[in-house]
C-alpha cells in the first residue's frame, strides 16, 4: 500500500479522536451546567420552604411540580431532623 494512504488514514484517525474528545468535553460541560442549574433550583426550594412560602408559589418560581417539591421538602426535613 501507498505510504501516503497509510499516513492519511492515521491523520484521519487522529482527527476523529480529537473531534470525539472535544465533543465529549462539550457534552460533559453541558451536563455539568444543567446539573448546577438543577441544584440551584433545589436550593431555592429549600430556602422558600424555610420561609414557609406556599407550595403553589414555589411551583411558579421554580417550575418544579408539586410532587417534586414535596419530595425535596421530605428530604430536607429528614436532614433537618438529624441536626
Amino acid at each position: 500500500k501507498d505510504p501516503l494512504y497509510k499516513e492519511g488514514i492515521e491523520v484521519g484517525i487522529e482527527k476523529g479522536i480529537e473531534k470525539g474528545i472535544e465533543k465529549g468535553k462539550q457534552e460533559g460541560l453541558k451536563i455539568g451546567i444543567q446539573k448546577g442549574k438543577e441544584e440551584e433550583r433545589i436550593a431555592l426550594v429549600k430556602s422558600l420552604l424555610k420561609l414557609k412560602v406556599d407550595i403553589e408559589i414555589i411551583k411558579k418560581a421554580t417550575g418544579f411540580s408539586k410532587e417534586r417539591i414535596e419530595k425535596i421538602k421530605e428530604e430536607f426535613l429528614k436532614k433537618e431532623d438529624k441536626k
